[in-house]
Parts: structure tokens; C-alpha cells; sequence
């Protein structure tokens, strides 16, 4: 027999799941290209913030590193947050996708 408590943070209401929806159809492609060019110059020129396609002012870190746990390869990766505290959708960034970032080809 489930908790209560573990009861009670399954159900959601219909605002939070209209949230999580909109979050993640925006997830989708908050990096446009346009976004991902900022960003790639703002990674290659070491800068520690970028102002983004939406307007936002995010603060980027450095140095943050994943393996995966299937290939057991480790990725450098930075991390963006928006300076006003908002939610980031893919907050992680790979380092290989930005420098590798091609605007012409959008990818």
C-alpha cells in the first residue's frame, strides 16, 4: 500500500501539468539557431555570461563534466542559468555540440 505522502505527489494539477507541457514545447528548441550562435561566441571568447535569442541574461559555468554511464566516455559540458533564477530547459550544454554548431546549417 502507497504512503500517502507518495500519493500525494503523484496527482498534479491541471496548471501544473499545462506547465510541464509548455515547458517542454519550449524545450524543444530554446536553442534556436540563432541562440546557439550567441552562445558559441560567447564559449569561445570565455565570457561567464550571454544574453540569449529570448532576451534573458544567462550566467554560463565552466569545467562541468558527465560520463555516461553506457559508453563511459566523459563529456565537458557547461551550464547555463538564467540570472534571474527562472527554469532553464536543458540547462547542461555539451561543449562538442556548441563548438561544432554550424548557423548555416542550423545544426
Amino acid at each position: 500500500m502507497a504512503s500517502g505522502r507518495t500519493l500525494r505527489e503523484q496527482i498534479i494539477t491541471k496548471k501544473r501539468a499545462e506547465d510541464l507541457d509548455a515547458r517542454r514545447a519550449a524545450s524543444r528548441d530554446w536553442l534556436n539557431p540563432i541562440s546557439m550562435s550567441k552562445l558559441q561566441r560567447a564559449v569561445l571568447d570565455k565570457k561567464k555570461d550571454v544574453v540569449l535569442d529570448d532576451g534573458s541574461l544567462y550566467n554560463i559555468t565552466y569545467g562541468i563534466k558527465h560520463t555516461s554511464k553506457i559508453t563511459g566516455e566523459t563529456h565537458e559540458s557547461i551550464k547555463l542559468q538564467r540570472a534571474d533564477g527562472s527554469f532553464v530547459p536543458f540547462a547542461y550544454v555539451s561543449l562538442k555540440r556548441i563548438k561544432e554548431f554550424d548557423f548555416a546549417k542550423g545544426e
